[in-house]
């Protein structure tokens, strides 16, 4: 694996096209820059996590995906609050979004009542290839580390579909999204409360060396990436 470094904090994943990526079945896979994320690989990862940034695991047809979505600013003024979304977008990423969105919003109000910056902010929301629900809680965390302009905590993946009123719901494949998370290094992961049982089920060669948390609301998430020192 070649590590080319074009910042000081994000370096490109290029894997040369004599490179393996051992799937689940132990199969291997020739694969290079072009194919990386079709086999839950990522890209390129950020040393130090970039203010509007988060890291999602989601489900692919291909398998597990880890991946990051980024949130931009675009202009300000008054009341013109609105967001667009980027990338391949299907019909549930865009109501996904749409959650997020609103979620974002509300903590906001609540976490620091004079933030007035979704209110008075036009933002973009860029998504890889995904059309999952369970993206929404990373949705939620890239925006509101744009809002308050703090980064969010690095190494730090999470899947979880979250309500309007902030609570956690169940995702599926769980075995795959943690599959993913350790073929990209990542070690501290954000899972549902109501999928505790399905991550307690999988091998311990999966389970091994990671941290996992259990979480059935969005402000247990808030704590973890945004008040560590890690």
């Amino acid at each position: 694996m070649l590590l080319l470094k074009l910042n000081p904090e994000r370096t490109l994943m290029n894997h040369s096209i004599k490179s393996k990526v051992h799937l689940t079945n132990d199969q291997e896979v020739q694969t290079d820059e072009y194919n990386l994320a079709s086999y839950g690989v990522m890209q390129y990862w950020y040393w130090q996590t970039p203010i509007g940034v988060a890291m999602a695991l989601s489900w692919t047809s291909r398998g597990g995906l880890t991946s990051y979505m980024e949130t931009s600013f675009v202009d300000q003024g008054e009341a013109i609050g609105c967001l667009y979304v980027m990338g391949q977008v299907g019909e549930e990423t865009h109501s996904t979004a749409c959650t997020a969105y609103k979620v974002a919003h509300q903590i906001l109000l609540k976490k620091q009542p004079e933030n007035n910056f979704f209110a008075n902010s036009m933002l973009c929301l860029h998504l890889p290839r995904v059309n999952d629900a369970s993206t929404v809680c990373t949705m939620i965390t890239s925006l509101l580390s744009l809002a308050m302009k703090k980064a969010v905590r690095r190494d730090l993946a999470m899947s979880g579909k979250v309500t309007l009123t902030g609570n956690i719901l169940g995702i599926g494949r769980v075995k795959e999204k943690t599959i993913s998370a350790r073929k990209n290094r990542v070690k501290t992961i954000i899972f549902p409360e109501a999928n505790r049982r399905d991550f307690d089920e999988l091998p311990n060669n999966l389970k091994e060396g990671l941290d996992v948390h259990f979480f059935d609301e969005y402000d247990q998430i808030f704590v973890l990436a945004f008040n560590s020192d890690h």
